[in-house]
């Protein structure tokens, strides 16, 4: 027989032959097949860590950013935002919630839409979190239900969280209630509409030029009175308690499998 012919195949990579092998073979070949699969991982950081598992796409310019408040990556929405599929999961209804995160405001403090769920059309039951050149604000894309009048810092991280219970709403920076106080409030978020970090549809983007990082959206209220916040990442308790609909640390690496396989083939 004569010498074997070493043919090499690699699924990821097009120009070794892609889905064809390199060189042809004839189809009249006897071949045997060794086979390696490797797992590589990949940093995406847009990874929702919840038992919800949503996807996060990003869009415009928006990115992975070394400026970061835990780990070594936070999301950047300087000239792009964020978002998830329609989900229930961000749809409080008239119940309680908390939606909360770091932030890192680049430049001066300025009108910007934060987070939320939204439509082509202004509706009162979609949620929305604003911060303004005076505080942070809560609402629908109708009303507002919640202005802060804490000023927010900028070129420095800090947490901010927004909780109902039942009909009392509450706002946080640093862990520290907001000056306005406890504001009484039960509209019905009744939306599933997609989640969006940096852009409200029926708003468009608003001088998206911030940072989030450990993004969470909670179906409990987790805070309503001053706490102390955490000096860590949401950890993977958090991720399976139940109550955490939603949560993004911005450092996850994924899983891809690379096929590498060899063959020898005798003519």
């Amino acid at each position: 027989a004569s010498a074997p012919t070493l043919y090499y195949w690699c699924h990821h990579h097009a120009s070794m032959g892609g889905t064809a092998n390199t060189p042809a073979e004839a189809s009249t070949t006897s071949m045997r097949y060794k086979i390696e699969t490797k797992n590589q991982s990949v940093s995406t950081g847009y990874q929702d860590s919840s038992s919800g598992n949503h996807t996060i796409t990003k869009y415009n310019s928006a990115s992975l950013t070394t400026t970061a408040k835990y780990g070594s990556h936070s999301l950047s929405l300087t000239g792009g935002y964020f978002g998830a599929p329609s989900s229930s999961d961000w749809t409080w209804g008239t119940g309680n919630f908390t939606i909360e995160a770091w932030m890192y405001i680049v430049g001066a403090a300025s009108t910007k839409i934060v987070m939320g769920n939204s439509t082509t059309s202004s509706v009162s039951t979609n949620w929305r979190i604003y911060s303004t050149s005076s505080g942070m604000a809560f609402g629908s894309s109708q009303a507002l239900i919640y202005t802060g009048t804490t000023a927010l810092p900028t070129g420095a991280w800090f947490h901010f969280a927004v909780s109902r219970s039942g009909s009392s709403n509450y706002m946080y920076i640093n862990g520290t209630a907001d000056a306005t106080g406890t504001v009484s409030n039960s509209n019905n978020f009744s939306s599933t509409q997609p989640f969006w970090m940096g852009k409200a549809v029926d708003f468009g983007q608003l001088a998206t030029n911030f940072y989030l990082d450990e993004v969470r959206l909670s179906n409990t209220a987790r805070y309503t009175s001053n706490f102390n916040v955490s000096n860590a990442p949401h950890n993977a308790a958090y991720a399976n308690d139940g109550n955490t609909k939603l949560l993004i640390h911005g450092d996850e690496t994924g899983k891809i499998t690379r096929v590498h396989g060899t063959s020898l083939a005798w003519s």
